[in-house]
């Protein structure tokens, strides 16, 4: 018998995608074959990866430059806008937009 101090938590055991499901059949089917298959898991981890990086980066932006950069390419889930629509919106000149999106741009860069 094996005693389990509370430090020590339970690790789940590992579980291979290539290791054969038990489905009574000899048709070989692994835990990959059931996986969809709508978007290929390679792509999507890195999709969220990326997104990760992004949000880390524009995080470290001043505010302005940051919310600039969400209107004008979409993110966070939102449609993209022109430099006139968040100018619009922010109530700040198309040109002084452009500068913030110029601005912010070059320092994602610098991070």
């Amino acid at each position: 018998m094996r005693m389990q101090f509370r430090r020590q938590r339970r690790v789940p055991p590992m579980v291979s995608l290539q290791e054969p499901l038990e489905t009574g059949q000899d048709g070989g089917l692994t835990l990959m074959d059931a996986i969809p298959d709508d978007v290929p898991l390679q792509e999507s981890l890195e999709q969220r990866d990326l997104a990760r990086r992004l949000s880390a980066r524009l995080s470290r932006l001043p505010a302005r430059e940051r919310q600039v950069l969400a209107l004008r390419y979409g993110l966070g889930g939102a449609a993209p806008h022109t430099q006139l629509q968040v100018a619009q919106k922010l109530g700040l000149s198309r040109s002084y937009i452009s500068r913030l999106e110029s601005r912010g741009l070059s320092l994602l860069k610098k991070l």
